[in-house]
Parts: C-alpha cells; structure tokens; sequence
C-alpha cells in the first residue's frame, strides 16, 4: 500500500500524469481522495487486465489527475505481484510528458527495429545455407527480443493485448528459451564436443534444464518459476563465459567476439536481475542495462559468425592449397622416376 498527497502550488488549474513505470505488475488498484477524504476516481489496472481496460492506452500505468488552483489530492495505491514489487513513480505535466514520450518511443523503435532487421537478416542466411548454427542464433535473437519488449511493456500493447495468461508466461518462456538457444548455439559455434567434452556434457545438461523450464511454464505460475530462472540464467550465463575464455585460451580465434559478447549481455543481465531483486536503485542505467548489453551481444555474435566462416574458408583453402602441393610434389617425383627410368634403359642399352 501506498500514500502520498500531490499538490498543485499554481494559480491556474493542472493536468497531470502519475507514471507507474512497472509494467509487469499483476494488480494496481488506485483511489484519488479529495476533501474529507472522498473519492473523486477509481482506477484498476495491471497485467491481469485486458490492455484496452485501462484508464490510458499506454505500455505504462498512467493515473490522470486533474487539481484546481492551490488543490491538493491524496492518491491511494495498493500493488499485488508475483513479479518483483517496484512502485517507480513519477508525476509529470501532461503535455511535458507526451513531448519527452515521443522521444523515448523513437529510441525504442530504433532498438527493437534494429534487433528484428539483424534476426530477419539471418533467418535468410538459414534459409539460404541451412546452417544450424544461423537457426540457433535465429532462435536466440527472436528470444531476447521478445523478452524485452514484454519487459518494457510493447509486446502486451501491440501484439497481444487480450490474452492475460499468455502474457503472463511470456516472460518465463522467452527468458529460459535464449539459455537453452544460447547453449546449443555455444556447442556448435565453439566445438566444446570436439575439444571440450566434460564442458559439453554441463552445457547440454543446461539446455535439458531450460527447455523444461520452457514447458513448466504453461502449468506452473510466474512466482514459481521466475525467481529459480533467473538464478539459472545468470549461472548459465556465467558458465557459456567460461566456455569462451577456455576456447579462446586454446587458440579459438572467433571465441575472442564470443567472449566479449556473452560478457557484454551477462553484465546487462546481472546488473538487470539485482535491480528486479532491489539490490540495485531503479534508474535509466539499471533499466536499460539489458538492452545496452543485448545490442552489444548480437552486434558481437554476427561479427563472431561471420569470422567463424572466414576461418573455415581460410582452413578449406589451405586445405586445397596443400592437397594441389601434395599432388605437384607427386607428380614431379613421378616425373623424375619416369626420368630416371628412362636414362638407366638408356645404359642398359648401351
């Protein structure tokens, strides 16, 4: 439960917004109270709500409120979750809200724009070579995208607006999908069968773990599951790292981008976690962490996938290159042989 009074100091009437910028919160139920503490509204919202049942159509919780000249109000909230229970309020003027919101929306477009060109761009390149190794990273990039558009609120307003339950478990399902793509996509992209077999047998058993996790999802609740998954994720997160350093102590020299991009997303996603468990203070840093990283990971791994393939052409070349040797060095020793069996016929002759 929360209670606070908002003034209005002006001479003239406002017209404000308080932002509840929380958007995975099950239930907010509000109260504006006026004099003699009277109810003047009443609002419900939360995710449990169909989207087009609330107050404002925003991927936010928004609250209008309205105070005379010198008025004052007493707002009264009361928040139910099974998520993490964050109460990030801001009161705002509505016309300075709706200017800087255009700003944020047009980042946000950026981003998520640029994530859905690079995994419909490699989805192509599946399609074209039939690499598992594309679909892997198909499937993980389509993961983490629709992670943090639910995290953000955008998938509930543009995409699914009615269906609660499945919104509900979207979060869960996306968040264990990227480990187990992510694990699978290590294997192959690093060789940990070939020159890792003991780290092979750990990875595989993550990607067991998470794909179960995915199908618990649909018949346990978010409370249940949430909080072991993100411990997974982070452990998981920790240990393809450890892959990719040992594999880049080997000699791997694509393990190098691998590294720094699993790193880059596992510093976004600690920093995410210990800010969802209130370790950290809720600010523009904390929130955009994951994405700050994620636009570094998939940035990396294209560039890792694209080196992988260099390598392997530079290997197939070589490769060619010694077999036309090999065959020179034949073929001039086969030359000298005939040479030499030709000159002892000659003596033999004579």
């Amino acid at each position: 439960w929360l209670r606070f009074p908002v003034g209005n100091p002006r001479a003239e009437s406002a017209r404000l917004l308080l932002e509840l910028s929380y958007p995975v919160l099950d239930e907010v139920e509000v109260w504006v109270l006026g004099s003699n503490n009277r109810v003047d509204a009443h609002y419900r919202l939360g995710d449990k709500q169909s989207f087009h049942e609330r107050v404002l159509q925003h991927r936010f919780f928004l609250i209008p409120l309205e105070l005379p000249p010198g008025g004052e109000r007493t707002v009264l909230l009361r928040l139910h979750t099974a998520s993490s229970m964050q109460a990030p309020l801001t009161l705002w003027d509505e016309r300075a809200y709706h200017e800087q919101d255009q700003h944020v929306l047009l980042a946000e477009g950026v981003f998520f724009g640029g994530m859905a060109l690079m995994v419909l761009y490699s989805f192509f390149v599946f399609m074209a070579l039939r690499d598992r190794l594309y679909f892997y990273y198909v499937l993980f990039g389509f993961s983490l995208l629709v992670c943090l558009a639910g995290l953000k609120g955008l998938s509930f307003q543009f995409f699914w607006p009615q269906a609660t339950q499945w919104n509900d478990r979207v979060l869960i399902v996306t968040l264990a999908s990227m480990m187990s793509s992510g694990g699978l996509f290590t294997i192959r992209f690093l060789r940990i069968r070939e020159y890792m077999p003991r780290f092979f047998w750990l990875t595989l058993g993550l990607v067991v773990m998470t794909s179960l996790i995915v199908v618990l999802a649909f018949f346990m609740s978010y409370g249940q599951l949430m909080q072991p998954l993100i411990v997974i994720a982070a452990l998981s997160c920790l240990l393809l790292l450890g892959g990719g350093v040992w594999r880049w102590r080997q000699g791997d020299r694509s393990a190098r981008f691998y590294t720094i991009a699993w790193g880059s997303m596992l510093l976004g996603g600690v920093v995410l976690a210990l800010n969802k468990f209130q370790l950290l203070p809720q600010n523009f840093l904390t929130e955009n962490a994951m994405q700050m990283g994620v636009a570094a990971e998939v940035i990396l791994l294209s560039l890792a996938i694209v080196d992988r393939i260099n390598e392997e052409r530079r290997q197939r070349f070589r490769a060619q290159q010694d077999i036309l040797a090999s065959e020179r060095r034949a073929h001039e020793a086969q030359s000298k042989a005939l040479v030499a069996e030709r000159e002892a016929n000659e003596l033999l002759e004579h």
